[in-house]
């Protein structure tokens, strides 16, 4: 499977696109930004399924030519305004396609789970919705600008440095939903002996060990009631996997008279060192 593409801007942050982003954003907010964008690139470089790249407020020429294709495009924010009241994060994207507000919902979701303030509604300014960066970035996959937060709070800018890695986190598990991807490495959870309370005494039964060695195997008159019925088939592969042979050991070979090689079966325990007998 090909590798997804993503596009991290860190919005603001020099060199700017050249008549398009001229200011450099809100006091504090490339700081937040470029933490953030370094954090979720490392996540992603991190995943032998993304290949993540961190630019600038400048789009790279490979990017605007369509030479490196991006498969989703994340513009990194903050908001600023002239009350330091003002909280709250938000999402931007061009509209016209389902794939920007799919992507904007999911990191939303993934933002309410710890984010200390609430949602403001998507594309609230038209700045928003009509970035320069969609008519610079050709891509058919999700496009969204993310405004984490307001500088302009002294306690939610402080809350945003300290939380980078946490923003970072909720937007690479996003774009995991979005691509339906699992966590790289997360294990794929089977039905285990260790989520089977009953596994242990089933086993003991089933094998006529312990308590239930004098009964015989699968004394139907013993069988533990906490066993289900049918006992999964998983359990029948484990005892197996794990199970004592039943049959005893096989005879040792003989061996030529007088010869004694590395597989040599020793008819007692030993009563020398591995230096003692090799001297």
């Amino acid at each position: 499977m090909p590798r997804r593409r993503i596009l991290v801007q860190a919005g603001h942050k020099h060199p700017r696109e050249p008549g398009r982003e001229t200011q450099t954003g809100a006091t504090g907010e490339i700081e937040v930004v470029t933490k953030v964008g370094r954090a979720l690139v490392a996540k992603l470089g991190q995943d032998s399924r993304f290949e993540a790249r961190l630019i600038p407020g400048r789009i790279p020429d490979d990017v605007k030519d369509g030479s490196w294709k991006v498969d989703a495009f994340i513009a990194l924010h903050c908001d600023g305004a002239g009350s330091p009241e003002a909280v709250g994060y938000s999402f931007g994207y061009p509209s016209g396609s389902r794939v920007n507000p799919r992507l904007a919902e999911l990191i939303g979701t993934e933002f309410a789970k710890f984010h200390p303030s609430s949602r403001r509604p998507d594309n609230n300014t038209p700045d928003m919705s009509e970035y320069y960066g969609w008519s610079r970035v050709p891509t058919a996959g999700p496009e969204v600008l993310v405004e984490h937060g307001f500088v302009s709070s002294p306690a939610e800018r402080t809350w945003l440095n300290a939380h980078a890695d946490d923003l970072a986190q909720a937007e690479y598990q996003a774009l995991l939903r979005f691509f339906r991807l699992r966590a790289a490495g997360r294990r794929t959870k089977i039905d285990h002996d260790a989520e089977w309370p009953w596994f242990a005494e089933w086993a003991l039964w089933t094998l006529g060990r312990g308590q239930y060695e004098k009964l015989g195997k699968k004394n139907p008159e013993a069988r533990p009631t906490s066993a289900p019925r049918p006992v999964p088939r998983r359990a029948h592969t484990l005892l197996r996997e794990i199970r004592r042979p039943d049959e005893e050991p096989p005879e040792p070979k003989p061996q030529p008279e007088g010869k004694i090689t590395a597989q040599t079966v020793l008819l007692a325990p030993a009563r020398a060192s591995l230096e003692q007998a090799q001297r």
